[in-house]
């Protein structure tokens, strides 16, 4: 009986809470909707089980950047909105950066690692895990964004561009999956992810995001990495 109820508060939470849920729900349609249609339109549950473990592969390479991320919507949210604009700029160019070095090494030893970790039935799932790296890049260099737009209470935007990656990747999936099997899928899953983040870097410029900002290297902004790694 001694603890009060904000109604405000309680209200603000709801009215934020549903466009977080929205944009979650959204994108893990994008993620799993793929496995469900190749279900019903492909008659070699094979080729599902090899794009099951090339997709669980590509989580790997978003353990780090999924991980920075909550930590920078924090710092985000409670800063100015320049201010993020300016940190979700430096923070793609550093993923982009990162991601030219490693995805090489990763393709190039794909069927190395799918033979480790699950088994040497899997190596064929190499040229899938190959196009599927392209998709994931475009997750990973959107996951700035996503977060930029979550901090400056705009978390609908990220919902409203994966239900448009949604409708992208449906289509896509019953057209490509028949005639190409799991190696369609993966094409699949990368137009929705390049429509995603084109929807969500198009949208950010309204938002304080500057292209110059997204392909210039300053001193400035590398000392400004560092104070943030710190």
């Amino acid at each position: 009986h001694r603890i009060r109820v904000s109604r405000g508060l309680f209200k603000e939470s709801l009215l934020e809470g549903w466009k977080f849920y929205f944009s979650f729900l959204m994108a893990q349609a994008n993620v799993h909707i793929l496995l469900l249609l190749m279900q019903n339109y492909l008659s070699d549950l094979t080729q599902v089980g090899l794009y099951s473990r090339a997709s669980s592969l590509t989580l790997f390479m978003t353990i780090v950047p999924f991980s920075i991320g909550p930590l920078l919507y924090s710092r985000w949210a409670n800063g100015t909105k320049g201010a993020a604009a300016l940190e979700a700029a430096l923070t793609i160019k550093v993923f982009f950066v990162a991601l030219i070095i490693t995805c090489p090494l990763l393709i190039y030893h794909s069927k190395w690692l799918l033979g480790v970790i699950y088994g040497e039935d899997f190596i064929l799932a190499a040229n899938i895990f190959s196009i599927l790296v392209v998709g994931v890049c475009l997750r990973i260099v959107s996951d700035p964004l996503i977060n930029f737009f979550s901090s400056i209470g705009k978390a609908h935007v990220n919902g409203y561009a994966s239900a448009i990656g949604l409708i992208i990747v449906v289509p896509a999936t019953v057209v490509l999956v028949p005639r190409y099997e799991s190696i369609g899928a993966a094409a699949a899953f990368v137009l929705s992810n390049f429509a995603m983040f084109s929807i969500l870097l198009t949208v950010s410029f309204f938002y304080g995001l500057k292209s110059r900002d997204m392909v210039t290297v300053k001193v400035s902004e590398i000392n400004k990495l560092i104070g943030m790694v710190k």
